[in-house]
């Protein structure tokens, strides 16, 4: 699923990431752990295609990540931290998501229930807590089913019901093959 071959980068002087290589096979389920600043979030970033690797390769499903992001069709991301307009209702920043994506949200509904955002849906995202926001943020990460699923922290603010209703849908995602 992940092939990651000597990546490498650099940022001026300071060096984020050196000589990675990792390989992870599809349905599993992966955590990168070490201490604040060892390139964890720079990791992350490549993945998305967020940050361009200084050397090295990154290849996702038998896509060479070179730029292009066709790839992130297929892929969600729970940030550790979730920001959004905050003039825009949770329902409105689903909306606007689903109306630059072609295909069906297929899991909306289900991660709506599991994660009991009806009511809140109708507020302005400034008005909802940070683990109602982190929950937001997890609904539109997995809505669309993606065959990646990169996390950073996405238990952040989550209540421990949230926690572990979070837990076992990404174990769910694993007995359907997700990474």
């Amino acid at each position: 699923m992940i092939e990651i071959h000597h990546l490498h980068k650099r940022f001026g002087r300071f060096v984020a990431l050196h000589e990675i290589d990792l390989s992870i096979e599809r349905g599993k389920v992966t955590g990168i752990i070490g201490p604040n600043g060892s390139g964890k979030s720079t990791l992350m970033k490549s993945l998305l295609g967020l940050v361009t690797p200084t050397s090295g390769s990154i290849t996702i499903n038998g896509y060479l990540l070179n730029g292009s992001s066709d790839y992130r069709s297929r892929l969600g991301y729970i940030p550790q931290i979730a920001r959004f307009p905050m003039d825009l209702t949770g329902r409105e920043v689903i909306d606007v998501v689903k109306g630059m994506r072609p295909d069906n949200a297929g899991l909306e509904a289900e991660l709506i229930s599991l994660f009991g955002l009806e009511a809140d849906l109708p507020k302005r995202t400034r008005a909802m807590s940070g683990g109602t926001r982190q929950k937001l943020s997890v609904v539109l990460a997995c809505m669309y089913d993606p065959a990646l699923v990169i996390c950073d922290e996405p238990t952040a603010g989550l209540d421990p019901v949230a926690n572990s209703r979070l837990k076992q849908f990404l174990l769910s995602l694993k007995q359907r093959e997700r990474t």
